[in-house]
């Protein structure tokens, strides 16, 4: 877990350098957006990570003041490095990885999760101006 009073940057000059997010499962679908320069690089797979889909997006500053905050009430910054349930052979598996300069924020699980994971996905949807993420 993170000190939640030193994450995630406050100050305008510290820069987002790399944002990734990923959920899905071999048997359906899946979904990975990543940062690429200003851009948010959506995925799409299918079954057995069958590609389906590439769009680019370009989130406003207020979108992401927007997602920052959901992240913030969300509670993601106090969240475990990872979550996992080993009675589950074929669920989903999910990743979060964001790095601003010198701080790293990173959870991940697989068929386990914690409180707010749906809220997450929710907001990443909305910075992919709706795009289904889950």
């Amino acid at each position: 877990m993170l000190d939640k009073a030193n994450f995630p940057p406050k100050k305008r000059y510290v820069k987002l350098r790399r944002f990734e997010v990923y959920s899905g499962g071999y048997m359906g679908a899946s979904f990975s957006v990543e940062k690429d320069g200003d851009v948010l690089l959506y995925k799409t797979y299918g079954d057995g990570y069958s590609f389906k889909k590439f769009q680019k997006f370009k989130p406003s500053p207020q979108e992401w003041k927007r997602f920052w905050k959901a992240c913030d009430q969300i509670g993601i910054w106090e969240w475990h490095p990872r979550y996992e349930t080993s009675t589950i052979m074929d669920g989903i598996s999910w990743r979060v990885f964001i790095e601003f300069d010198h701080k790293k924020f990173e959870s991940s699980g697989s068929n386990d999760g914690p409180n707010g994971l749906n809220d997450l996905f929710k907001s990443v949807s909305e910075l992919l101006e709706g795009a289904i993420f889950y």
